[in-house]
């Protein structure tokens, strides 16, 4: 048992994954681990326990409504709160909460917490990234490494009269509008391959078979 009881402290001081329990009214950190401190910027793990959870939350009332939300339902997994550590910098952290009773009466919340701030950045870029994709006047294509068409927006639907459903899977080649006719197609992946770019006008045709001139990199 006392081998079991080292094993379980072992791994509550090692493990990266933020592990707090906190009184139920106050907020009172009453045991954390290392990872947990360091998460909110903390280096002393004793300064940290006499800090009251309430003071980490950028808006009190998301406290508040956590832990309503946690009195209604006893469990609560992978919340998203923001806060903050102890130098005001935000945090965006995944917490998955536990409450613990006492006579009937809750006493304590056990909560693990991971910090998912570099992925909520994440994620914001990639919406942002996709808005200005699919708004661009220019039309753009998303190929793999085997020259095969991922994606295209819409400025390319309007282009060339192909629906995303119908290049997706096509190869790369389906920008030139007769390939046979010319090298061009080779040329351009030659460019890709060596320098890493191209640019340069090719002819594109038309889903109705009209052919129109593009300028392309």
């Amino acid at each position: 048992a006392e081998k079991q009881k080292e094993s379980y402290k072992s791994l509550f001081e090692n493990i990266r994954v933020g592990l707090i329990r906190t009184s139920i009214d106050e907020g009172h950190i009453i045991q954390a681990n290392p990872a947990c401190a360091e998460m909110f910027g903390f280096e002393d793990l004793d300064v940290f326990l006499h800090t009251s959870i309430k003071d980490l939350y950028k808006d009190p009332q998301d406290r508040k409504q956590h832990r309503a939300k946690l009195l209604r339902n006893g469990k609560l997994n992978h919340a998203v709160l923001q806060m903050r550590n102890i130098n005001n910098k935000p945090l965006t952290i995944a917490v998955s909460s536990t409450l613990h009773y006492e006579d009937n009466l809750p006493i304590w919340i056990d909560s693990t917490i991971q910090d998912i701030s570099k992925q909520k950045r994440a994620e914001e870029r990639l919406a942002m990234n996709s808005v200005v994709f699919e708004h661009t006047l220019e039309a753009v294509v998303i190929s793999d490494e085997n020259h095969k068409i991922l994606t295209v927006n819409k400025a390319f639907i309007d282009m060339t009269g192909y629906t995303k459903k119908e290049v997706k899977g096509k190869d790369f080649s389906l920008l030139w509008g007769d390939p046979e006719e010319n090298n061009q197609c080779d040329i351009v992946l030659e460019g890709l391959n060596k320098e890493g770019s191209w640019e340069g006008e090719i002819f594109k045709r038309h889903k109705e078979g009209h052919k129109f001139p593009v300028n392309l990199s």
